[in-house]
């Protein structure tokens, strides 16, 4: 069993997967396109494979927050399928924004991020 501050970082992480798992099954149940249904049920078969791995090293059972699962559910309901499902850009930045130069001299090689339409 870990130690110390990795026992607190590794529960944590626990808590996340199962979490997520729990999310993404979640959101697989209220989806109507088969195809997205199918991807959400992988992410969180994934997601479970993740927190077992977890327990196999905290060796206890760990609840979901429950107010995340909440607020990140209703969040993606509110949002809709896009937000639910959106393909990472080839660029590297998180699903739904863009990166693009700061038109300022003084910052010719900062970045931005902003949403995409």
């Amino acid at each position: 069993m870990a130690t110390g501050n990795y026992q607190e970082r590794i529960t944590a992480a626990q808590k996340n997967e199962i979490t997520e798992h729990i999310l993404y099954r979640k959101l697989a149940r209220a989806t109507k396109d088969a195809h997205n249904r199918e991807v959400l049920l992988g992410i969180s078969r994934d997601e479970l494979s993740h927190y077992r791995i977890w327990k196999g090293y905290t060796k206890r059972d760990e609840k979901p927050r429950l107010f995340m699962l909440w607020a990140y559910y209703l969040v993606s309901r509110v949002l809709g399928s896009a937000a639910k499902i959106r393909p990472r850009r080839t660029t590297g930045t998180w699903p739904g924004t863009c990166r693009r130069r700061s038109k300022s001299p003084a910052r010719k090689t900062a970045t931005r991020l902003r949403w995409c339409a």
